[in-house]
């Protein structure tokens, strides 16, 4: 989680914000590893846009209850500096459905806070595999689409699996966005499986960056 040490370093990005005023966006991953390394790979290749990273490492309900603790002492520490409207302008959660037991009410809770929801079904690989391959069928649990993840890598898994998704981001959302479009099963808040809603946070970034893919690489 992100703690005290991690808020001093938004508050020194605020001063430099002042002087060169940029959109800021906070992710809060419920992946410590293999998200984190996509959303940097992201964050290094979108230049004039703040991206803030925080991994939890723990189910739904904690990551949209630490999304929310940071955005309230981010608003608190913009008040405090007399700049209210220094605030971010977006806050999002990458969660998996996995076998949560309180996935429906931490994706409730994310939308009465205004939070939006990146949900992967049945885990984040689900959103990495489409760009390699538009699969269609049904895994049978998480394990399933990670070791799928794991067979294309190779023996790249934690050195250059990015190398496997870069450029291919139009690819991906295309074949993302029609199975959430024409869902061939049964969906867990709109997510059929294999599905993802990561494609729309991605999207969302390069908006707020006034990015698109070609020109950042992705």
């Amino acid at each position: 989680m992100a703690g005290r040490g991690q808020r001093g370093n938004l508050s020194s990005r605020r001063v430099s914000t002042r002087r060169e005023p940029r959109k800021r966006m906070l992710i809060v991953l419920e992946g410590a590893k293999t998200e984190s390394r996509y959303f940097k790979h992201i964050q290094q290749s979108i230049r004039g846009f703040r991206l803030e990273i925080v991994p939890v490492g723990k189910g739904p309900e904690h990551v949209v209850a630490e999304a929310k603790r940071i955005r309230e002492e981010d608003r608190r520490e913009a008040r405090r500096e007399g700049d209210s409207q220094d605030t971010l302008d977006a806050v999002w959660v990458v969660v998996d459905v996995d076998d949560h037991a309180y996935l429906e009410e931490a994706i409730a809770a994310a939308g009465r806070e205004g939070i939006s929801v990146a949900l992967s079904n049945p885990c984040f690989e689900s959103w990495l595999i489409l760009h390699q391959k538009d699969r269609r069928s049904p895994f049978g649990k998480s394990q399933d689409a990670k070791r799928e993840w794991a067979k294309i890598c190779g023996s790249t898994k934690t050195q250059d699996e990015c190398n496997l998704v870069a450029g291919l981001f139009e690819i991906a959302d295309g074949r993302a966005r029609n199975g959430l479009d024409r869902p061939w099963g049964a969906t867990v808040a709109g997510v059929p499986n294999p599905g993802t809603r990561v494609g729309e946070l991605v999207t969302h970034i390069l908006d707020l960056a006034g990015k698109d893919a070609k020109s950042t690489g992705l």
